[in-house]
């Protein structure tokens, strides 16, 4: 549970600013769980071992703050918007996790989201581009823990080193077709990269969006694409291709999205995944 508020201000026609706090919030993870573990080795047999358990975690979520600004002249669209996050006060448990130097394993991140939206003249089409800065909170690698040690307290371990920060590219376009129809695509590019002297955790995710919509226009004005973008209605459904690749392995998956017509809520089908080394 956790509770956001925010505030819109627009003091000029051109430009806009919001601010947005969330509290910390609760998550509750329970139930049952199975892990399998795969060993591979260069001159000698692989081997497989699993284990299964109940799980039962509480984690809390810590302090967001959001400061948003948007510039909008004539055909062009600026966004930028900073966050900050203490993630040393994280809680698993109702305790902070440290190592044997009593040195938080969160640190605090700022992250940073730009994007440009130009609407390109005498044609009903939109062109977007878009970067994201989000910096790994965790400052050590999941497979150094020793579940042996008490939770408060995990020792012999490394802190990671930052090769390369979380950070997203992204590209896109949209345009009206006919009278009602809207078809917006965009591309991604996810980059990261943390190490130890013996461990690389280095992560590149690939992402396609295809999104038809029916649009409608806002009542009492005509569909103008050149100032105002289309209220959506009953959109029809969305395909989204990605590709990741971790130190497990590639994966690929393809997911189908809809939207019901009972409080907007979307639908996620998996249609193919593929997973690999």
């Amino acid at each position: 549970l956790g509770v956001m508020v925010g505030v819109q201000m627009r003091p000029h026609p051109l430009f806009q600013a919001g601010l947005t706090v969330a509290s910390p919030t609760a998550i509750n993870l329970s139930g049952s769980g199975h892990t399998e573990r795969i060993e591979y080795y260069q001159n000698s047999v692989d081997s497989t071992s699993g284990s299964s358990g109940e799980i039962d975690v509480d984690y809390t979520i810590p302090w967001r703050f959001d400061v948003g600004v948007s510039f909008k002249p004539k055909l062009v669209q600026l966004n930028l918007d900073i966050g900050y996050s203490d993630w040393t006060t994280v809680m698993t448990n109702q305790v902070r996790l440290k190592d044997e130097n009593f040195r938080p394993f969160y640190r605090e991140v700022f992250n940073v989201r730009a994007g440009v939206e130009v609407t390109v003249p005498k044609l009903p089409m939109r062109l977007r581009a878009g970067y994201a800065y989000l910096p790994y909170p965790l400052k050590y690698l999941q497979t150094d823990r020793i579940d042996s040690a008490p939770l408060a307290v995990r020792s012999n371990f490394k802190h990671a080193t930052i090769d390369q920060e979380r950070q997203v590219y992204a590209v896109g376009a949209g345009g009206l077709f006919g009278k009602y129809m809207t078809l917006d695509a965009a591309y991604e590019l996810h980059l990261g990269k943390r190490s130890l002297d013996t461990l690389i955790d280095k992560r590149t995710a690939h992402r396609f969006l295809l999104s038809p919509e029916r649009a409608q226009p806002i009542p009492g004005r005509p569909l103008d694409p050149q100032h105002e973008p289309p209220r959506s209605a009953n959109p029809f459904p969305s395909l989204l291709w990605r590709q990741s690749t971790t130190p497990a392995g590639r994966r690929t998956e393809c997911l189908y999205a809809s939207r019901g017509t009972r409080a907007n809520r979307w639908t996620t089908r998996r249609l193919h995944s593929l997973s690999g080394r």
